[in-house]
């Protein structure tokens, strides 16, 4: 069937096809560079994206190659790149996405991306401390019960 759409306008259909065979770079191909709609795209990442799942995990990774390596004659879209980056880096892969980044983008350009990822990460790092020091009282707490019921005598005589 998608082979009979291959010479046809029917860019939306095809796209849907193709996510449905979870050929997700191609169908956020035909979004980004066919129909040239951002919005759908996101909107296709948003449906698509799992954490749990390999082949949907990194969708988001997979929108910013087709908006910075697009096909030969088509310039990069640095703008809807940042966008995406600044709108869903907690669904991105930072070292990966830094990797696809064309050194030619300015650093005050990437600054609010930085500055979210960052932010991000010290919030984990706190929560962690959080947790960690939580687990350790309550490791305490439970050492302390042991030894109070270890250091209670008990008396066993004749009548017990």
């Amino acid at each position: 069937m998608l082979s009979r759409l291959i010479h046809e306008d029917l860019y939306e259909e095809k796209a849907i096809l193709l996510s449905r065979i979870g050929q997700h770079e191609s169908a956020l191909n035909i979004y980004a560079h066919k129909l040239s709609n951002f919005q759908m795209a996101e909107e296709y990442c948003a449906r698509n994206y799992n954490p749990d799942k390999e082949e949907a995990r990194d969708v988001y990774l997979s929108l910013l190659r087709v908006y910075l390596l697009p096909p030969s004659p088509t310039p990069p879209m640095v703008q809807p790149a940042l966008d995406l980056l600044n709108k869903h880096f907690q669904r991105i892969d930072t070292p990966k996405a830094l990797e696809i980044l064309p050194s030619t983008i300015p650093i005050a350009n990437l600054k609010p991306f930085f500055e979210n990822v960052l932010r991000e990460l010290t919030k984990n790092r706190r929560n962690n401390q959080v947790i960690k020091n939580l687990l350790k009282s309550q490791n305490l707490q439970t050492r302390e019960e042991l030894i109070q019921a270890r250091s209670k005598v008990i008396k066993i005589t004749d009548d017990r």
